[in-house]
């Protein structure tokens, strides 16, 4: 099983009239090995990244799967994280 891996990841901040794309379809995948994808160093959004993978925020769109329990919110979904442990 995967420690982390997201799907499709989007945030999106929206501030009235103006919205931010933080995050734009962003994935990590599974069968990479690499504990560091290169698009890491060269992409903004790494702040909004951590805090989605910390739950500290959750994503506008996407999955975000810890240790096999999609922990992605959205749709009004409560999660798993809160239960498992």
């Amino acid at each position: 099983m995967t420690l982390i891996e997201i799907e499709s990841v989007s945030k999106v901040y929206d501030l009235g009239e103006v919205q931010v794309r933080a995050l734009d379809d962003v994935s990590l995948p599974s069968n990479t090995g690499n504990s560091c994808p290169s698009w890491v160093r060269q992409v903004s959004g790494k702040s909004t990244l951590m805090n989605i993978l910390g739950c500290l925020d959750q994503p506008s769109d996407g999955r975000y799967f810890l240790e096999g329990v999609d922990v992605a919110y959205g749709q009004g979904q409560t999660g798993g994280i809160g239960t498992r442990r």
